[in-house]
């Protein structure tokens, strides 16, 4: 065998070596965010907790080069008073936020409420642009929501929801996310859900 020839071949096993080690480290990175998680949503005792779950899944996005998150959030549906629960972590902000919401007199909003409504584990995404994003952020300040100035500034807001019956676990991004970003928020929807199942979700008042 030539010399330029065994020389080709090294390179060649060289990079696919890096490009599996490359693989196996970020699978051990994830494996360690869902980890995180998942002990953040074992511990839970109440439903105020729920923030906190809210602020790891979004820590651990972030720590995997998750970008332009707005908020992770938790909204439990209540059909009888057209409101919902909604527990969130504004990542922008570093805010902890609760909220109940009305629905029924904004489109976006309605809309999400219904996805979420359809079926256990359903999965749904969409944006908000244009003037019904406009008509979005009047809604919201009608509603004296926690402030969101960039927000105000965007073109876009992102979603991302897993239905769970009675409401939805849910992503929103001032920007696009990757597919790979996209398949990370899934494993840790299905890390959480299985901690909640004996938790009563509920409004808190």
């Amino acid at each position: 065998m030539d010399l330029v020839k065994k020389n080709k071949e090294l390179k060649n096993l060289l990079a696919q070596t890096t490009a599996e080690l490359k693989v196996k480290h970020r699978e051990l990175e994830i494996e360690s965010a869902l980890e995180r998680v998942r002990a953040v949503a074992l511990s839970m005792q109440k439903p105020d907790d729920l923030q906190d779950v809210c602020k790891i899944i979004s820590d651990q996005l972030e720590t995997l080069n998750v970008k332009n998150i707005r908020n992770v959030q938790l909204a439990i549906i209540d059909e009888e008073k057209k409101n919902y629960a909604n527990y969130q972590y504004f990542t922008a902000y570093a805010k902890q936020v609760f909220e109940e919401p009305t629905y029924g007199t904004n489109p976006s909003a309605d809309g999400m409420v219904r996805e979420m409504q359809k079926s256990v584990n359903s999965f749904f995404i969409g944006s908000i642009q244009g003037e019904e994003l406009k008509k979005f952020i009047e809604w919201r300040n009608n509603n004296d929501q926690f402030p969101d100035p960039l927000l105000d500034k965007s073109d876009a807001v992102y979603y991302y929801f897993y239905s769970i019956g009675k409401g939805g676990l849910g992503l929103t991004t001032y920007k696009e996310i990757s597919n790979e970003s996209l398949e990370i928020f899934k494993r840790f929807h299905k890390v959480f859900t299985s901690p909640i199942a004996g938790l009563k979700i509920s409004n808190r008042h």
